[in-house]
């Protein structure tokens, strides 16, 4: 079996993940996990219509977060529903980078861990996954992701230096880590 997408990425790094990072991060098939999350968004319009493109939340709300991960043949489908909206991304490694569709976007990744903390900055977009970005009109990420105590918690903060804020979202999900045996890369 191959290692994940996150072992893949992380290498040597992966082994510093705490427990319910790293088992996340190794799952194959598919698996449900429940959560909260704190959503704030832009207020500026275009950064509504922008988040709507990019299919990420677009109301304030505190709101009990459903997480549906699939993972198959080296391509992991993660559908976040935060409340009633549904947000999808599709992630796969491919030349050292994570590479994920969510909606119209298309972002190329560097992971690293620094300290405790998975990280995610991204180097470069494209839309529809075409039309490259250039670097000035570039959304800034900042994901963030940390485990303990039965969590996998989660930090993430999108804005563009022309609109500002896009959607910021942190919270958990709840991944034990001895809970019913699953499929790991180990």
């Amino acid at each position: 079996m191959n290692p994940s997408i996150y072992r893949q990425l992380l290498g040597a790094d992966y082994q510093r993940l705490p427990p319910e990072q790293a088992r996340f991060h190794a799952l194959n098939g598919r698996h449900h996990f429940q959560g909260e999350a704190d959503i704030t968004c832009g207020r500026h319009p275009l950064a509504r219509l922008v988040a709507l493109v990019m299919g990420l939340p677009r109301r304030d709300a505190r709101v009990t977060l459903e997480f549906d991960l699939n993972v198959e043949n080296g391509v992991e489908t993660w559908e976040r529903h935060f409340g009633p909206q549904k947000m999808t991304s599709v992630l796969r490694a491919r030349n050292g980078l994570l590479v994920e569709r969510l909606g119209a976007m298309v972002l190329h990744s560097r992971l690293y861990v620094e300290g405790d903390c998975l990280r995610m900055r991204v180097l470069r977009a494209r839309l529809f996954g075409l039309l490259p970005f250039p670097l000035w009109m570039m959304p800034a990420v900042q994901a963030d992701e940390t485990g303990g105590d039965g969590q996998v918690r989660f930090t993430i903060r999108v804005a563009w230096a022309w609109l500002g804020l896009l959607v910021a979202y942190q919270g958990f999900l709840r991944v034990a880590v001895d809970d019913n045996p699953v499929a790991c890369d180990e």
